[in-house]
């Protein structure tokens, strides 16, 4: 009987390494306690699960906030490696996604994509485990209060199991390690049969890292794989591999909010100098959208792009001036997923506005233009006069929350320059926020995702039938998440469908 293969990864120390020797009853995979990496490379394993013969492939650990450039490019060609090794094994039978238990990490999406999505094509079941749970009674628990957090992000697994995989633990522990492996083994088994269709990686990413990472060249002059649209893919090939290694050292954010909420304000925090026009009136300082660039944010050999976008109103009451916001949100999507898509969203919010718009934005950028695919966080301006500025989120958070608006992270700041202790704290908790959330692998709109043959059909000019199906959805969408009625919902899905490139 040929073996089944099935691939786990995570970020690194999340116990990936231990769950293969909790399978396999015996030190087999080398592990550590500490955060450094155990697993530079994939490393084959050979098991029996109750006779069935298995190859579980331990993977690189992919961790955005410890992984520099050159780091991700060592998993991304590990794991073209694994494609081929793969490909030429059988296929694969199953994905399993090993995150340790806690505060759910800002990578988290950011692995489930790379794996998922780009390198096999989401068609290969992935289910989770969770790790470091010997304290919880029972283990499940934990799944049950952070399954919300799943669904907002759209991470889909089919199936989960929460465990302990320390085998040096207290005796009082004993019981639930040999439980864990008992469910871990369930979980595999319960999903032996699936039936997919994974050829190997066809897909355009994976050729296109194929392509470059056997070519003759030398291993500095690539970079790490952008998830881009396909309509991108054409074009793209031709641009050489020095361009594509500046542009995967560089991240993009958009920020977005009301207009006078503080977004110009806040890029001059950020970058500590005034770099983008502000204003005190009820002028537009944006009028589109401005891209500034930060190359020496942090320490870490990135640039950082920070887009400042055209304030959103209440489309209700300024119809037409929320359209013509959603032409400039559209055409910056475009620009955005040209150079490689979206690493953070951040919301500005100005403290004291009670304003319709709040929701509405928050739904339109996160839930319907990135599909909850990109890590958001909130910014909230005029905090000068708090005491303690972190105490509006205190009295805020739940009202939020009430409102469906979920973030992964929050700073509460001013951007007066003359609140001088203020004002330094402020630029270093809105600069750690952007260090923490950014996702390595940048996120294209969400809202869209075409197949190869309606790529080409959009990429020669000609007129593609999928296109009134996606507007169809948009507008749904639009309806029903943001509120908006009918006739400037089918507008601005038009807007958004077939807005050229």
């Amino acid at each position: 009987m040929s073996s089944r293969n099935i691939v786990i990864f995570g970020e690194s120390g999340v116990g990936k390494s231990s769950i293969i020797n909790l399978l396999a009853g015996s030190q087999v995979a080398r592990t550590s306690p500490d955060t450094k990496h155990c697993t530079l490379r994939y490393q084959a394993y050979d098991i029996h699960i109750r006779d069935v013969p298995y190859r579980i492939y331990d993977t690189a650990g992919v961790d955005g906030n410890r992984m520099d450039p050159s780091g991700f490019l060592d998993a991304v060609t590990n794991a073209d490696k694994l494609m081929k090794e793969l490909r030429d094994n059988g296929g694969v039978h199953l994905l399993l996604y090993c995150i340790k238990a806690g505060r759910i990490p800002p990578t988290f999406v950011t692995n489930y994509r790379l794996f998922y999505e780009f390198f096999f094509e989401e068609k290969i079941p992935v289910v989770l485990i969770v790790t470091h749970l010997e304290r919880e009674d029972p283990m499940d628990h934990w799944y049950t209060r952070n399954k919300e957090s799943f669904d907002r992000h759209a991470v889909k697994c089919v199936d989960h199991a929460c465990i302990t995989a320390a085998a040096n633990l207290d005796p009082k522990y004993k019981q639930k390690y040999e439980a864990s492996k008992r469910e871990v083994k369930d979980l595999i088994t319960r999903h032996e049969d699936t039936v997919v269709d994974w050829n190997g990686g066809d897909g355009w990413l994976a050729r296109f890292i194929g392509n470059h990472v056997n070519s003759d060249r030398p291993k500095e002059q690539f970079a790490s794989p952008r998830p881009l649209p396909i309509t991108r893919q054409l074009p793209i090939i031709h641009i050489t591999m020095a361009k594509k290694k500046n542009a995967i050292r560089a991240k993009n954010i958009v920020i977005f909010g009301a207009m006078g909420a503080g977004k110009s304000s806040l890029i001059n925090l950020i970058a500590d100098k005034n770099i983008a026009q502000t204003g005190s009136n009820l002028k537009r300082c944006t009028l589109t959208w401005t891209k500034y660039t930060l190359p020496k944010l942090f320490d870490d050999e990135m640039q950082y792009n920070v887009f400042d976008t055209m304030g959103i109103e209440n489309p209700e009451l300024e119809p037409e001036e929320y359209h013509r916001s959603i032409k400039n949100a559209s055409r910056l999507l475009r620009e955005l997923d040209a150079c490689g898509g979206t690493s953070l969203l951040i919301y500005c919010v100005q403290k004291g506005r009670d304003s319709g718009a709040l929701r509405s934005n928050y739904q339109l950028f996160h839930e319907v233009l990135y599909r909850r695919r990109v890590p958001i966080v909130m910014v909230v301006t005029c905090l000068e006069d708090e005491r303690i500025m972190e105490e509006w989120w205190t009295r805020n958070c739940a009202s939020l929350g009430a409102s469906q608006i979920v973030v992964e992270g929050h700073a509460c700041v001013t951007t007066l320059r003359n609140e001088d202790e203020k004002y330094k704290a402020s630029r270093e908790v809105v600069r750690q926020l952007i260090r923490n959330h950014a996702a390595v692998a940048p996120v294209s709109g969400g809202w869209k995702h075409e197949k190869i043959g309606s790529a080409f059909m959009r990429w020669i000019g000609y007129p593609d039938p999928e296109d009134k199906k996606l507007q169809n959805k948009l507008q749904k969408d639009l309806e029903g998440q943001c509120g908006m009625k009918p006739p400037l919902a089918l507008k601005v899905a038009k807007t958004f469908t077939y807005t050229q490139r």
